[in-house]
């Protein structure tokens, strides 16, 4: 099961970090290959269970349902109901760290099941690519 991980320090406090990266629902706020996310049966975002569908910038859907929140512990956890990528059993956490004043970390593990023909693509495109790009956005939200 190949796990990628990567993480960036932003200016910015653990709270205000948080209240970006915590937010199920909020990925069209800052993650610029994301253009629209929306909770499927217009219940409570942020609570275990709820079900987004994300629409990528090319068009492409993804179903993810959330698996696990923390506001004291500032992370969330997700799976991947349903994406083009050639993945199973996807797992997704992101959690927010403090890093002295008016800093934090911000990380972003995945974890997944694939065709060992698409292991190699999957860890460049996820780990080196998809992970990184995504959190440099973040930390640009965050320090715009």
């Amino acid at each position: 099961m190949p796990i990628v991980s990567s993480s960036i320090t932003v200016n910015a406090s653990v709270d205000v970090a948080w209240a970006l990266i915590g937010e199920f629902n909020g990925l069209p706020s800052w993650l610029p290959f994301i253009a629209s996310s929306e909770i499927e049966g217009g219940g409570p975002s942020n609570q275990a269970g709820a079900v987004r569908r994300l629409v990528t910038a090319e068009g492409g859907e993804i179903r993810e349902s959330l698996l696990e929140r923390s506001d004291a512990e500032r992370y969330l956890k997700y799976d991947i109901l349903e994406s083009d990528l050639p993945v199973r059993n996807y797992v997704g956490t992101s959690r927010v760290i403090p890093d002295g004043d008016d800093r934090s970390t911000i990380e972003w593990t995945s974890s997944w099941e694939n065709d060992p023909e698409v292991e190699e693509e999957m860890v460049e495109l996820l780990g080196n690519t998809l992970l990184p790009a995504g959190l440099a956005a973040a930390k640009a939200k965050l320090e715009e």
